[in-house]
């Protein structure tokens, strides 16, 4: 640097153009009298390596075996973008709340029968429940071995013997939406709150003790989609309990001119994508649930002051006796 200074105080001086060698570093100063700033180049003579030792490791190669190397020009210089420039495709999954997608799976079988203990509901099928056509049919779904542990099942039931809830345990199983999908988030809102009352119709003809939220975000909807019709502006949410048994009833006519009170159970999601909360909890819900039909069954509970849960009248639609498959 030193050297450079020195090259610059002489150009001051004037004189046409000169250029300094500097054979310590190999580096040249041209300084150039009718500019005005100094050029530093590099000379890119091959270094010489000092060690005898690195030499006799490189190994002779015949002309014939080199292989041409070619240059790789700089892209951001010849404006050629990078990957990260280039706009991504757009994205081939399929559109929330398109009907068309995930048309090649299909809806599940509802297991149901009059007078069931529990019925469970869920959001929707997914991808592995559709194509082996049994609900919670995701290995990480922890929904089975809830059951198993809260002794609400005397076995462990697998996913594919479903039928035989019915049978040897009175318990039933159902869901909000019958259309599969990746998850819950390819349902849209509306068509969430326009399944309210198909899933309502049916705990209705059925009359269960209990029917069992299986995610508590389902619960919400029945409420706001009850809001919806009534117009109560979301009084009933101020009521309603974070988990457990909820203080509301459905009252369903039965057969010979009375009513069936069936209470609603709340508890979170069994999917093995929900982790922010162990095991432990998963299983002391359902055995709360079973603890809780004990004391409906005698009497323990008073569900005469609870709030009746109308079905949504302005979004019912037409009779859904496809949708009622008793196995």
């Amino acid at each position: 640097m030193a050297k450079f200074r020195a090259a610059m105080e002489k150009y001051a001086l004037g004189g046409s153009e000169k250029r300094l060698e500097v054979p310590q570093d190999g580096t040249n100063y041209a300084i150039s009298s009718d500019a005005t700033t100094a050029v530093l180049s590099e000379q890119c003579a091959p270094r010489a390596s000092t060690s005898s030792q690195t030499t006799s490791r490189k190994r002779s190669r015949s002309p014939e075996s080199v292989r041409e190397t070619p240059l790789r020009p700089n892209k951001r210089a010849c404006g050629i973008p990078r990957e990260t420039d280039i706009v991504p495709s757009p994205s081939k999954m399929p559109v929330r709340g398109d009907p068309t997608a995930f048309a090649d799976l299909h809806a599940l079988t509802d297991r149901l029968a009059v007078g069931q203990d529990i019925v469970f509901c869920g959001f929707n099928p997914g991808v592995i429940s559709s194509k082996v056509q049994a609900h919670y049919g995701n290995p990480q779904n922890a929904f089975w071995k809830c059951l198993y542990a809260s002794g609400l099942t005397s076995r462990l039931v697998k996913p594919t013997e479903e039928q035989y809830l019915l049978s040897e345990f009175s318990l039933g199983l159902t869901d909000l939406v019958s259309r599969p999908t990746a998850g819950a988030h390819d349902l849209t809102p509306r068509e969430m709150l326009e399944a309210v009352p198909t899933l309502l119709s049916k705990i209705a003809h059925f009359r269960p003790t209990i029917m069992c939220c299986v995610g508590k975000q389902i619960w919400d909807i029945i409420l706001k989609a009850h809001d919806k019709a009534t117009n109560t502006k979301g009084k009933l949410k101020s009521k309603t309990l974070s988990e457990g048994i909820q203080p509301f009833v459905l009252l369903c006519p039965t057969p010979v001119g009375d009513f069936h009170r069936t209470m609603f159970f709340v508890m979170k999601s069994t999917s093995g994508r929900v982790t922010n909360y162990p095991m432990s909890e998963k299983e002391a819900a359902f055995t709360k649930l079973r603890s809780d039909l004990q004391l409906i069954k005698a009497n323990q509970i008073d569900s005469t002051s609870f709030t009746p849960l109308a079905i949504p009248i302005s979004l019912q639609s037409k009779p859904h006796a496809a949708a009622m498959v008793v196995s």
